[in-house]
């Protein structure tokens, strides 16, 4: 009896955090996509990956974030860039039940890497890859935005800008206006730590897109904001303002839910400068990998595919040994993309 109170007071808890916090429980095991994994296929989807530019060149430098995450790679494979191979094989396994028709990739440094993305996923028939850069490191690296021209539509317009403070460092955003009237926005934030570093990004973006590839399209803004205190949210989301216009980027999910349930950034071992306690075994997370549209009814789900607990054993453990960062997906609302 007090197994089954457990049980039943551990799902009531989950129930009731969902509903607070105005999301999805992604650790529910029996999670709607188990239920209905045959509509899957016939839905659209969107993703966006930091694939950790020191993985890709099959290095781990000291001044790296991912320096520790790169030797872990290493220790499993003897080679480091194996853990970006994975990464590509879980992008081609994944598309097979949840179709990706968008997908913003941050840190690039493999320059080939569209060719491969296309071959797995051959839909994916349009792409940009803008770069700066990057004095601090001395690299260029590269945002790319892949997406099917069916339903995004043909490039009309691109640009890309550095929305770091200072010109010591790069930040890329990377703009897409499409003639289906879409406007993509892949982006890599400098590090939001107040709501003050969000409003200057935001001034950014509003002094450089102009206001007319605002208007009239619809808006997708997706890649790794470095977001830790999910200070991005449903009710506090990101504003650009035209005039007395003002659009307002979310994903609809409240600080608090971000916080608990939608972790993505970033593995560090125990011990390292970067985390916070003391723990073996799990990585340290905090939520900055987002999916975000000033239109409320664009998506009808966002999720953290590391973290469903309903992918196969052999993905789960490939995933172990990708990135630093986890990969964040949306599905589409049929009704507003066809």
């Amino acid at each position: 009896m007090d197994s089954y109170k457990k049980k039943y007071l551990k799902y009531k808890s989950k129930y009731l955090a969902m509903k607070k916090y105005g999301g999805e429980n992604h650790d529910n095991k029996k999670h709607d996509d188990e239920k209905h994994h045959h509509d899957t296929k016939n839905n659209k989807y969107v993703a966006s990956w930091n694939l950790s530019w020191a993985i890709q060149e099959n290095v781990a430098p000291e001044y790296a974030s991912e320096e520790d995450y790169a030797r872990k790679c290493e220790k499993k494979y003897k080679n480091i860039k194996r853990c970006y191979r994975n990464s590509l094989e879980t992008l081609k396994t994944m598309n097979k039940k949840y179709p990706l028709h968008l997908i913003g990739f941050q840190e690039v440094s493999d320059k080939n890497l569209y060719k491969t993305v296309s071959e797995n996923i051959p839909h994916l028939d349009s792409h940009i890859r803008h770069s700066l850069w990057k004095p601090n490191i001395k690299k260029t690296i590269y945002l790319l935005t892949c997406w099917n021209s069916k339903v995004f539509g043909n490039m009309t317009h691109e640009i890309v800008f550095n929305l770091s403070p200072t010109l010591k460092d790069s930040h890329p955003c990377s703009v897409v206006v499409t003639d289906k009237n879409f406007l993509i926005i892949n982006v890599h934030f400098p590090l939001v730590k107040t709501r003050e570093d969000v409003k200057q990004i935001e001034k950014k973006i509003q002094e450089t897109i102009p206001q007319k590839w605002l208007k009239d399209t619809t808006h997708i803004l997706l890649g790794d904001t470095n977001d830790t205190q999910a200070l991005i949210n449903k009710n506090q989301p990101l504003i650009l303002k035209y005039g007395t216009k003002k659009y307002k980027f979310h994903n609809g999910l409240n600080g608090e839910y971000l916080l608990k349930y939608f972790r993505t950034c970033c593995w560090h071992e125990k011990g390292h400068k970067s985390r916070k306690d003391n723990k073996n075994g799990k990585q340290i997370l905090t939520p900055g990998d987002y999916i975000l549209s000033s239109d409320p009814k664009l998506f009808k789900k966002h999720k953290v595919y590391n973290s469903m607990k309903i992918l196969p054993q052999k993905t789960r453990e490939l995933l172990r040994f990708t990135s630093d960062h986890y990969m964040v997906f949306s599905e589409l609302n049929p009704k507003l993309v066809n």
